[in-house]
């Protein structure tokens, strides 16, 4: 992964004025191969399949126009290419990733922490958007 112009992404899911962040271990990579990957999207019924690319050292998933996430072998930890994509739009599409794998326990200690946004009252406090 060195060598590719990549950077690690923290997953994080954008929801009505939330923001749930995930936090995992690693990717269990060692069950996971390319044909196993479409049979996930498919036994979780996914009307459209993901373009999945499997390398040596990493698999590269990608809806059609949504950000490219790749998963390392070495690491387990997913990344994205600098550059042409949003770092909002990476992050959620990582959540989806993370949230399908973990669905079918190929996550290691995955969990969400759910943060709200939150706006500053002319007082200088913090006040919570419902």
């Amino acid at each position: 992964m060195d060598s590719l112009n990549v950077f690690k992404i923290v997953p994080i899911e954008f929801e009505k004025g939330r923001k749930r962040i995930h936090i995992y271990k690693r990717v269990k990579v060692k069950e996971l191969s390319k044909k196993t990957l479409l049979s996930i999207y498919t036994n979780l019924n996914f009307k459209a399949l993901p373009s999945i690319i499997e390398l040596p050292e990493t698999f590269i998933i990608q809806y059609k126009s949504k950000p490219v996430i790749l998963i390392s072998k070495q690491d387990g930890q997913l990344y994205a290419f600098k550059g042409k994509w949003d770092m909002k739009e990476i992050q959620h599409q990582a959540s989806l990733l993370i949230r399908v794998l973990s669905r079918v326990e190929l996550v290691e200690e995955h969990k969400r922490i759910c943060i709200q946004n939150q706006k500053r009252n002319r007082n200088g406090t913090h006040r919570r958007d419902n």
